[in-house]
């Protein structure tokens, strides 16, 4: 989710991550701990992409809960011109119009609040793989790093 983080820092003794994220709807803090088994390439990089991955989960969340409250706003209002017209013995094209008009907008905002929600959930539900998927990456290229040989600093010829 975009936006602009704000601080950032790791704690290499405790494996504690924190970011503290902004967006437009709101500002956001997320912690990661290092587990135990995954000290061997725990780096402040990757801690603050997990931290940071937490501030889009509570923003997308949040946008969500935004996206239902709207959705519901238009369904009270909706509710009310509805219950006014029934009142009077005759409509008008315009309130037929308009009450249209304001079933589109509640239906349009109730799939973008589904879709907002949903997204939060498979981020929730990615967050494991995620981690998973980066620390994997890491190991491999740290066996990649140590296996290859490498010159001494004392064999390397300085340019002429």
């Amino acid at each position: 989710m975009k936006g602009t983080i704000i601080f950032s820092c790791y704690d290499s003794s405790t494996g504690v991550s924190v970011v503290k994220k902004a967006t437009k709807y709101g500002e956001f803090i997320g912690r990661a701990v290092v587990n135990e088994e995954d000290y061997d390439v725990a780096n402040r990089w990757d801690g603050c992409r997990f931290a940071e991955y937490k501030c889009d989960m509570q923003a997308q969340k949040r946008k969500a809960n935004l996206l239902y409250a709207r959705y519901e706003g238009i369904q009270n209002a909706y509710n009310n011109i509805y219950d006014s017209l029934n009142d009077l013995s005759t409509t008008s094209v315009f309130a037929e119009y308009a009450m249209d008009l304001f079933y589109r907008q509640a239906d349009h905002a109730y799939h973008q609040y589904e879709e907002a929600i949903d997204k939060y959930y498979a981020m929730k539900d990615g967050y494991k793989d995620f981690c998973t998927r980066t620390i994997a990456g890491r190991r491999k290229l740290r066996e990649h790093v140590e296996f290859r040989d490498y010159p001494d600093d004392d064999e390397i010829e300085a340019p002429q």
